[in-house]
């Protein structure tokens, strides 16, 4: 939950990939927003679970996760400082629909004014939790990272991730020894080429 986790992947979609062209678009925009209080939840009680699996991130992700929070949740609407990623994705979005004529000045004062209370009171809340468990948990990481193998069901875990990623029927072993033999014909066949 460090890099590309949750308190990162769902404000890039929304800022991302939520368009807001319409009144219908504008509403889920807002329900999203309303929204993330859940989703946050259920990623902070997945990630509650992982520690009792013996199964934690090392410190680093943890500080990575830190720092996007922060990042987040900080600016306008959330503090005076500089307008927050999201906020000005807010404003952008509502000020395109104005501007096309979908809604006038009063309904974009709403529904920025909608937007505002859904980053206050829904997003932010859990993402102040998130951040909270993080800290108070950080402690319990390791300097060094881990490999996959330290932890419980990691060698069963590796060879899944393996064979999906691969698509291949094949162990480690197996797979890094195709990667050398396709290296050497692509090497061949360019020194073929090379040659003529």
């Amino acid at each position: 939950m460090g890099r590309n986790g949750p308190q990162s992947r769902s404000p890039n979609k929304l800022i991302n990939s939520h368009r807001v062209d319409t009144v219908s678009e504008r509403a889920a925009y807002l329900s999203r927003l309303q929204q993330s209080q859940r989703d946050m939840s259920l990623y902070l009680e997945r990630a509650k679970l992982c520690p009792a699996e013996g199964i934690r991130a090392p410190f680093f992700d943890y500080n990575q996760a830190i720092s996007e929070i922060n990042r987040m949740t900080t600016g306008v609407a959330f503090s005076e400082d500089a307008a927050s990623a999201l906020w000005t994705d807010v404003v952008e979005k509502m000020s395109a629909l104005k501007n096309t004529g979908a809604i006038d000045e009063v309904e974009a004062a709403r529904l920025t004014s909608q937007a505002t209370e859904a980053l206050l009171n829904y997003f932010k809340a859990r993402f102040d939790e998130f951040l909270a468990w993080r800290q108070a948990d950080k402690i319990n990481t390791t300097e060094l990272a881990q490999s996959i193998s330290s932890l419980t069901n990691g060698d069963q875990y590796y060879r899944v991730r393996l064979q999906t990623m691969s698509t291949l029927p094949m162990d480690a072993d197996e797979i890094h020894e195709l990667d050398i033999s396709e290296v050497a014909t692509i090497h061949e066949e360019k020194e073929a080429i090379n040659a003529s």
